[in-house]
């Protein structure tokens, strides 16, 4: 057998399996047409891969299968894995293209913010299984001198990730990962939500204007002097320019939340 002809055999195989008629159509070259022993193992095989499809996106995506429901979670993962097929034997990065196949898919197209509850879930995945960084302590902060704090760059831990919508994400994924909080209000309005792992816990929350402005530029390897001015700058446009933004205690969450790695020059 040659390459081309292999190659030909491997491509109607996985026609044959993304195939989404009922029952099964054989592949050609594979198995005997007329023997329902193959077309029976064949569809047992092709019915294990959807499972395995749909119980892979099912453990990223939980907020996603809750919004849209069991049988339409099935329907979307098999669409989902005939565009992004399994290229990694680690199925967990299965699911990386879910925003953006969400973000196309017509069926959903009345529910503009699955695709950002999908990013944000995908965050979520990203952070429980980011490399680990020793986060700044208090302790280091206080021993660095004003001109080594003015020259020391900061980045934000491995785990985190900023995310921007104009959808209340940070709220829809706590109204259904923790049961506690009321299915929120679907506003459009620009929201910055940052997602992070403390410990071994990964956590969600929206932040407001001037707390995103200072991670976002931490983000891009700022100074804490340079982040607290442009947190500042944010909060002097919604306020007085004449008051002042509590960098005490931003500074002191950004501490306890572990989200601060200082940059090696």
């Amino acid at each position: 057998m040659t390459r081309e002809e292999l190659a030909s055999l491997q491509a109607d195989f996985v026609a044959s399996l993304d195939e989404s008629s009922a029952p099964a159509i054989l592949p050609q070259g594979w198995f005997d047409a007329t023997s329902a022993d193959d077309l029976q193992r064949f569809s047992r095989y092709r019915s294990a891969l959807w499972q395995h499809q749909e119980r892979s996106l099912a453990l990223t995506y939980p907020v996603i299968k809750a919004l849209v429901g069991d049988e339409f979670f099935r329907t979307l993962a098999h669409a989902y894995g005939q565009r992004y097929p399994s290229r990694q034997a680690d199925l967990k990065t299965f699911g990386a293209q879910l925003a953006a196949f969400l973000n196309d898919y017509l069926a959903v197209h009345a529910y503009p913010y699955f695709a950002d509850v999908a990013a944000l879930e995908w965050s979520v995945q990203c952070a429980a299984f980011a490399a680990d960084a020793v986060a700044l302590s208090a302790g280091e902060l206080a021993a660095l001198s004003s001109s080594q704090l003015d020259a020391q760059r900061l980045t934000l831990h491995p785990g985190c990730s900023l995310l921007h919508s104009d959808w209340p994400c940070a709220a829809l994924w706590t109204a259904h990962v923790t049961l506690d909080q009321a299915f929120p209000d679907l506003q459009a309005k620009h929201r910055t939500t940052l997602v992070y792992r403390l410990g071994w816990v990964v956590k969600v929350r929206e932040l407001n204007p001037c707390e995103a402005a200072g991670l976002i530029c931490l983000s891009r390897g700022a100074s804490l002097s340079e982040a607290l001015l442009a947190a500042q700058a944010r909060f002097a446009e919604a306020n007085r320019p004449s008051q002042l933004v509590d960098s005490a205690a931003l500074v002191t969450r950004w501490l306890n939340d572990a989200l601060l790695v200082t940059v090696s020059v």
